[in-house]
C-alpha cells in the first residue's frame, strides 16, 4: 500500500513537473482563434485554426495581404515570469514577416522586433533569411538578453503582445519555465600548417547593410484622456538613398480603455531589408500632457537639442462678480475681528 502511494505521488510530480516546462500562450490544441485579433486600420486577413499533416497538429493559419496585414495574440500579461525569459515559437511561412513583442519593462514600454534577415538595429533582431522557407523551424529567443544587448540596466516585467505582419502559420508559442536553450558555438579549428591564401573582397553596396529610416510625425508619446479620439500624425520613411519609401501603419488602441497601447508603422526597401517603429498612445483621466521645446545655439541659430515640458494645467480665473463678492466676505471677516479684539470703552 505504501509503495503504491509513492508510486502515486511520483507520477503526480512528474506530471506537474512536465506542466511547468512552460506557460503556454498558443498551441492550437483547443481548435479556436479566440485568442487572436486582426490589427486595425486595415483589418484585412483571416485567422483560422486547422489540422497541419506535416506538422501532424492542429496550428494557427494567418492569411490576409502579405505584410499590410497584422495579427496580435494577447499574452497572459498576470502571469508570473521566470528569471530567464526564453520565447519560442514554431512557425512556417514562405513570405516576408515581421514579430513584435510587446513588452513591459522597468523604463517603460518597448517592443522586441523579428525579421527574417541577417541584420539589425535598435531592438530589431534577425533571424536569419532562411527563416523563410516551407518547412516548419523553431525559434527561441531570450527576450532578456535582447532587451539587454541595447539597455543593460533594463529589465522586463510583463510580457504584453505577440504581433505579426504576413500570411503563415504558427504553433506552440510559449515561454519557457524550467529550461535552458543552449546554443551551440563554433570552435575555430587548429591547425598547424599555414597556409597563404588569397582573398577576394566582395564589395558592398551601402543599401545592402543599411535599414530605411522611418520618421514619425507628431508626438509621441499621445496622450489621450479616457473617450478622447486619436488622430494619426503619419510617418515617413526614406531609404539610405534619400528616395521615399511606402510605409503601413497598424494599431489596436481602445480609447474607452485606460492603457498604454502602440501605433505600428514598417517600410521595407527595394532589397528587402525592413526597418519597424512605434508611437506610443497612453489612455487615461488625469494626464498631464508634454510638448517639445526646442533649444538653440543663439549664436549659429542651430538646434542643440530637444526637450520635453509638462505643460500645466489651465487654470480657470474668477469673474469680477466672483471677486467682488469674495472681498466683501473678506472686510466683513476683518469687521468682526476688529470688534472682538477692540476693549470696550468705559463711558459706554
Amino acid at each position: 500500500m505504501h509503495q503504491l502511494k509513492l508510486f502515486f505521488i511520483s507520477l503526480t510530480l512528474l506530471l506537474f513537473s512536465n506542466l511547468l516546462h512552460a506557460i503556454v500562450y498558443e498551441n492550437a490544441e483547443d481548435k479556436s482563434v479566440k485568442r487572436w485579433e486582426l490589427l486595425s486600420p486595415f483589418k484585412v486577413g483571416s485567422i483560422s485554426n486547422i489540422y497541419d499533416k506535416k506538422h501532424k497538429s492542429y496550428i494557427i493559419e494567418l492569411d490576409g495581404v502579405a505584410t499590410q496585414s497584422a495579427y496580435i495574440l494577447k499574452l497572459k500579461s498576470n502571469t508570473k515570469l521566470p528569471p530567464i525569459k526564453i520565447l519560442q515559437w514554431e512557425m512556417n511561412y514562405s513570405e516576408d514577416f515581421v514579430i513584435m513583442v510587446d513588452v513591459s519593462t522597468k523604463k517603460g514600454q518597448r517592443s522586441l522586433i523579428y525579421t527574417p534577415s541577417e541584420k539589425g538595429a535598435y531592438l530589431q533582431f534577425g533571424l536569419g533569411k532562411n527563416a523563410i522557407s516551407k518547412n516548419w523551424k523553431k525559434f527561441s529567443r531570450n527576450l532578456e538578453d535582447d532587451l539587454k544587448r541595447y539597455e543593460e540596466n533594463n529589465t522586463i516585467i510583463s510580457l504584453n503582445n505577440f504581433i505579426i505582419r504576413g500570411s503563415g502559420r504558427l504553433d506552440n508559442i510559449e515561454l519557457l519555465v524550467n529550461h535552458i536553450v543552449k546554443i551551440p558555438t563554433k570552435k575555430p579549428l587548429k591547425s598547424k600548417i599555414k597556409i597563404k591564401a588569397i582573398v577576394k573582397k566582395e564589395v558592398t553596396k551601402k543599401e545592402d547593410i543599411t535599414l530605411p529610416i522611418i520618421k514619425i510625425l507628431g508626438d509621441n508619446p499621445i496622450l489621450l484622456n479616457n473617450g478622447e479620439q486619436y488622430i494619426e500624425a503619419g510617418a515617413t520613411a526614406k531609404d539610405v538613398n534619400g528616395s521615399n519609401l511606402s510605409i503601413s501603419i497598424s494599431q489596436n488602441i481602445d480609447i474607452l480603455k485606460d492603457g498604454e497601447y502602440s501605433v505600428i508603422y514598417m517600410t521595407k526597401n527595394s532589397i528587402g531589408n525592413t526597418a519597424v517603429d512605434r508611437r506610443v498612445v497612453r489612455v487615461g483621466k488625469g494626464l498631464t500632457k508634454k510638448s517639445k521645446i526646442i533649444i538653440k545655439d543663439k549664436s549659429s541659430e542651430k538646434e542643440i537639442r530637444e526637450e520635453t515640458v509638462e505643460e500645466q494645467p489651465e487654470l480657470t480665473l474668477p469673474t469680477t462678480d466672483e471677486m467682488e463678492q469674495e472681498l466683501a466676505k473678506k472686510i466683513l471677516f476683518e469687521r468682526e475681528l476688529l470688534k472682538l479684539d477692540r476693549p470696550e470703552h468705559p463711558g459706554l
